[in-house]
Parts: C-alpha cells; structure tokens; sequence
C-alpha cells in the first residue's frame, strides 16, 4: 500500500500534525520517503531522475574513543503506472593512516523490506586498512556498494547503518576515516512489462564514483601530511 499523501515536483514537503512528521522528494519513477528528524540531521539530499545522493563533511571517526555509527531509514514508493526492480545503494569516504600499525575500518548492514511481495533481504560489508610494523603514511578511499533485483514491488522500506573505526597506535600514530556520501540508484519498470526512461544506469554511476574516489585520495594524502606536521 502507498503510504504518502502528497508531493511537490522537485521539492521537499512535510506533512503530519503531532505524529512524526514525513518529506518526500520526487524522482522520475518513484518518490523518496524520509522522517523530517532524519533530514534535519543527514541534510537535504540531491536528486536526478532516480538517483539519490547525500554528500557529508562531518561524518568521521578518529580515534579508538570516537567510533561513529550511524541509521538511516527511509521508503521508495512507486509512482503510479511504474514498478520497481532494481535497487542499487552504495556508499563511501576516505581514510589516512600513520605512524605504526593504526588501523581504520567501516562496516555496513543493510536491510531491505519489500512490502509489497513480503520479500526481506539484508546485506554486509566490510573494509578495514591498516599500516604495518614498519610505519610510513597511507591514504585511500573505500566504497561499499550493495544491489538488488527486486520481484516489480511498489513499495521499499531500506534500513542502512554504518559503522566507522579508528585506531592509532604509538604517540606518532593517527587514524581517520570518514563517510561522505552516500547514494541510492532505483530501477523502475512500467506496469506493463516495458523498462522506463531512468537515466544514470548503474555502470555510468559506478564510473562517476571511481572518480570521486580518486579525487579523496588526494584530499586524504593532503589531510594526512597536515597530520603528520602537526
């Protein structure tokens, strides 16, 4: 069942009284659901066609007191004469070591309810970075990327968390990582069977990120020398 009530092209809107409030925001095929309290605290994301994106600068873990974790849940709902069947998430930042065997890591859980073939389905990923006994300076990216075909549903409820570490090791050991974006590529179908006109496929986004990923190295290699002269 579709649970909003109403939207304006292109733009943001909440409704709801004592309850919760809700925002959607509209893609070509389907709308993005989310709480107004999540948006107040992730920010306002970026749309095109049905391609959803958050970017973020202050999402990082740096020491091994200061492990970040964060939920984010909404829904995609189906326009009216569209169906989804693919679901693409993924997500990533930057890291920088140095010093001695310090280490950072990121873990991610996702889960994605299908409600409307009483499909559940969850997925995981791991990556971690460390330095080795011989010390020096490393800096990165990481990306997790999860995919799903989904059995032509109208409606999604996605629950994501990630968790940040950060472990520097010695009184000249530093580690960070960061999560600075994060973005949602749906597939839709029309009711009758034909594919719809959703721009940004999964390969030409995939070729986008590996761009900016190259790009935070260099910001993370920089960040991690203005570590290093510290």
């Amino acid at each position: 069942m579709k649970t909003f009530i109403g939207v304006i092209t292109g733009i943001l809107i909440f409704f709801g009284g004592t309850a919760a409030q809700a925002a959607l925001l509209e893609g070509q095929s389907v709308y993005f659901q989310f709480a107004d309290e999540d948006l107040d605290y992730f920010g306002t994301p970026s749309i095109d066609g049905d391609t959803l994106s958050f970017a973020f600068s202050d999402r990082f873990a740096a020491s091994a007191s200061q492990r970040l974790r964060e939920t984010m849940e909404f829904q995609v709902i189906a326009k009216d004469g569209f169906l989804i069947d693919q679901f693409h998430l993924a997500e990533g930042g930057d890291y920088a070591l140095a010093g001695k065997n310090s280490s950072v890591s990121a873990s991610s859980r996702l889960r994605l309810d299908d409600f409307t073939n009483d499909e559940l389905f969850r997925d995981s990923g791991e990556k971690s970075f460390r330095l080795g006994g011989s010390g020096g300076e490393k800096a990165g990216s990481w990306t997790t990327l999860f995919e799903q075909s989904i059995a032509r549903s109208e409606e999604l409820d996605i629950l994501l968390t990630t968790m940040l570490g950060a472990v520097p090791v010695g009184s000249q050991g530093e580690a960070w990582i960061d999560l600075n974006a994060i973005r949602v590529t749906i597939g839709a179908v029309l009711s009758g069977g034909e594919p719809a006109p959703v721009p940004l496929p999964a390969a030409v986004w995939l070729l986008a990120s590996g761009l900016a990923g190259l790009s935070g190295v260099t910001a993370a290699k920089k960040r991690c020398s203005v570590l290093l002269r510290a």
